[in-house]
Formats: structure tokens, C-alpha cells, sequence
């Protein structure tokens, strides 16, 4: 049986149509896999972008509630007069250290040294500068000018023989 012209030419034509229909096809899901893969990308970048946001909001709001109750509070500012101080001053000035921890945002630890006594008295209590777990970042920081940057992190604990240290 032969075929006639129309048929033959459909027939010689049908490989490139099934490859430019294939490449098209290929194509169009490259495209698709690069606009969609720039998506994410720009999502990501979106979302670290508010949480630097919302990270940098909250470490601006615990330097200012702790700068101002440094300057205004009258418990932390008695600390560190020079008059004699109680017990109950102790008492008073952890309940106000409590008070600003609860403030705060993140999870974290206060605690306020009072050099000519060589003391610290903390959240959880007052502590001999001998006898306190971080002593040795507090003295290597102390006579510093104020750090623009973070330290690594470390273990912290208020008594040295601690066993539940927690990384800072």
C-alpha cells in the first residue's frame, strides 16, 4: 500500500515535532525550578530579615530597661553608695533584681559587683568574689571600656564546683 504525499510528509515531520514539543516542555519546568528556587531565596532572606529585626528589638529593649533601672532605681543606685548596708537592703535589692530579670525578654542571668566590697549579689543570692563560679570573665572584663562586640559563648554557673553549668 503506498501512501500519499501528505501522510509521508506528517510522518518525516513527526520526530522534530516531538522533540520541540519535549525541549519546550523541558524548558518551561526550568524556568519554573528557577523561579521557584529565587521564591524561596528571597523568603528566607525575608524571614532572617525579621528575625534580625525582632532580635535586635528586643536587645534594644533590655538595654533600655536595664539602663534605666540602673539610673533610676533607687534600690540598685543604694547599692552601690557608700553607706552601710543590711540584709534586708540585700533582700530589697535581688527582689528588684528578680523583678528586672522577669522584664526581660530572654532567658538570662543578672547580677551586679560591688568592688569595694569584693562582692556580687545576683538573683539567687550574694557571693564573695572568691567564691564566685564567674569570676574570672568578671575580672577580665571589668577594667575593659565598654565591648562593641559579642564574646563567645562560655559556661557560666554561680558557684565554681556547680555541676549545672548553662552555656551564655
Amino acid at each position: 500500500m503506498r501512501m500519499n504525499w501528505y501522510y509521508r510528509l506528517i510522518l518525516s515531520y513527526t520526530p522534530i515535532f516531538f522533540v520541540a514539543i519535549s525541549s519546550m516542555i523541558f524548558i518551561f519546568f526550568l524556568m519554573l525550578n528557577n523561579a521557584t528556587r529565587d521564591q524561596y531565596i528571597e523568603t528566607n532572606r525575608a524571614i532572617l530579615e525579621r528575625m534580625v529585626h525582632n532580635a535586635d528589638a528586643n536587645l534594644m529593649l533590655i538595654e533600655r530597661n536595664v539602663a534605666g533601672e540602673l539610673l533610676m532605681n533607687s534600690v540598685i543606685q543604694d547599692h552601690f553608695s557608700e553607706r552601710p548596708r543590711s540584709a534586708h537592703d540585700d533582700y530589697m535589692l535581688q527582689k528588684k533584681l528578680i523583678e528586672l530579670k522577669s522584664s526581660l525578654p530572654f532567658r538570662n542571668t543578672i547580677y551586679l559587683y560591688h568592688e569595694a566590697e569584693r562582692r556580687i549579689i545576683s538573683d539567687t543570692g550574694a557571693y564573695d568574689l572568691e567564691t564566685f563560679g564567674d569570676r574570672e570573665f568578671l575580672l577580665r572584663h571589668y577594667t575593659k571600656e565598654a565591648v562593641r562586640q559579642w564574646h563567645a559563648p562560655r559556661l557560666f554557673a554561680y558557684a565554681p564546683a556547680d555541676d549545672h553549668k548553662q552555656q551564655v
